[in-house]
């Protein structure tokens, strides 16, 4: 990751433009746990997380038609992330 693409993940970005979530509260994630997005002004509470090679809690409860475009794409690179990991693993 180049110094302007971590620049970047530190920004927010709008996922859906309505949609209600689950945010899990990690002050101290356990080993094998990924933090991929937290909630916007709160340091603990992720509703986007990746748990070993093959399950990812995607945390909000919109559909496709409340994406963003940014969500879409965020939605489709999870999956593509998730998917090498777990392909990769066996």
């Amino acid at each position: 990751m180049n110094a302007e693409n971590a620049e970047k993940a530190k920004e927010a970005v709008a996922l859906y433009t309505k949609t209600g979530h689950v945010g899990i509260y990690l002050p101290k994630p356990p080993d094998g746990v990924v933090l991929l997005g937290r909630e916007e002004g709160d340091d603990h509470h992720y509703p986007l997380l990746r748990q070993g090679n093959r399950h990812v809690l995607w945390g909000f409860t919109g559909g496709p038609d409340q994406m963003t475009a940014a969500g879409k794409m965020v939605f489709v690179a999870v999956c593509k992330y998730t998917a090498a990991l777990a392909t990769a693993g066996k």
